[in-house]
């Protein structure tokens, strides 16, 4: 608890022990973590630079109340986003964040001894926070997270193909290529979700340049591979489906006239830029041999463009009814796969 001398020097009490400090006391970092999550300060200077307590293990760099909203938990992005204050702590690369009690004012959100354990944790994994600039969000005081240079997941798809010289990425690949070596018949093999501590420690893995063999017995569980895959995709800057691209998809798939539908497919992704085409080649040639084995893995057509529709080609912004968009989705990934030897020839 935060308490003041009778010169008015504040220090810290801790009530279960009657031990008191002039320092604020170091912040356990536990909890769960947010998978993806956009974060704005509830005023210019509600995010200030504290001084650095004395703990050797980590630095208190920044402090303050943010509004908070997850994005995705899971692997999967939350159509509906809630927003919530927060006290916010950035302390050694970890962002701790704590909930608000039932109690608790806005007055106390600024008083961090008030408030209960903190509920969530997100290691920034080499990622910074700064101030966004004004054409990324038209909201007020807004943080950006900015992603190390050679980060793999959050990347933008062409800056990662460039930096790898490759025509296409060379973590999806490596996932592909294992998942077919373990069998495509296993049961609903991109429905059933994977351990999502033991893919999160993938990721880690693979943004830190860390040597990665899937065949290491800890990512013996295929859905683990098949999950990190479809994060991967999540995590794009921009979707597979570019969103300058989105709208254009949608009208061709709403065409009455098959032929005209077809065509119009054909054209769109001919014309995406090389790293997009060529990523979907692969990824969508690769799918076709899995549902090859829809009596097995009960992955149909239809099954796996629900699971990669939203993930492929989600809007820039949510408008209107999303289970309408959803269908429209799901309908233009089910065409490519059904005509996916007249639009990606065998090489």
């Amino acid at each position: 608890m935060r308490s003041e001398d009778e010169q008015g020097k504040p220090y810290f009490y801790n009530p279960s022990d009657s031990t008191t400090q002039w320092e604020l006391p170091q912040v356990p970092v536990t909890g769960k973590r947010y998978q993806s999550c956009s974060k704005t300060s509830q005023t210019n200077d509600s995010l200030t630079l504290a001084s650095p307590p004395e703990a050797k293990s980590k630095t208190l760099d920044k402090a303050g109340v943010l509004y908070c909203t997850k994005t995705a938990e899971k692997g999967k992005r939350l159509r509906k986003k809630n927003w919530s204050s927060s006290w916010t702590v950035l302390e050694g690369g970890i962002l701790t964040f704590f909930k608000e009690s039932k109690a608790s004012t806005a007055g106390s959100l600024r008083q961090p001894s008030n408030l209960s354990t903190p509920e969530y944790t997100v290691d920034l994994r080499g990622a910074t926070l700064n101030w966004a600039t004004k054409n990324k969000s038209s909201k007020k005081n807004v943080l950006e997270r900015q992603s190390r240079d050679n980060q793999v997941f959050g990347c933008v798809l062409s800056t990662l193909c460039e930096r790898e010289n490759s025509l296409i990425p060379g973590f999806g690949q490596q996932c592909i290529r294992t998942v077919e070596s373990r069998g495509l018949d296993i049961d609903r093999l991109y429905r059933i979700s994977g351990n999502m501590a033991t893919i999160q420690k993938l990721l880690y893995k693979v943004d830190h340049d860390e040597r990665l063999d899937l065949d290491d017995g800890c990512w013996e569980d295929v859905h683990v591979i098949t999950g990190a895959l479809k994060l991967f995709f999540w995590e794009l800057f921009e979707p597979l489906f570019p969103f300058s691209h989105f709208y254009q998809f949608i009208s061709a798939i709403k065409l009455s006239d098959q032929a005209k539908q077809s065509c119009h497919v054909w054209d769109l992704v001919h014309s995406l830029p090389a790293p997009n085409r060529n990523t979907m080649h692969l990824l969508f040639q690769y799918l076709c041999r899995v549902i090859e084995h829809k009596e097995e893995n009960h992955m149909s057509v239809q099954s796996v463009a629900i699971v990669f529709g939203p993930m492929l080609l989600p809007p820039e912004f949510e408008e209107g009814s999303m289970p309408v968009t959803m269908v429209f989705q799901n309908q233009v990934v089910e065409l490519i796969l059904q005509q996916c030897r007249d639009i990606f020839p065998q090489r």
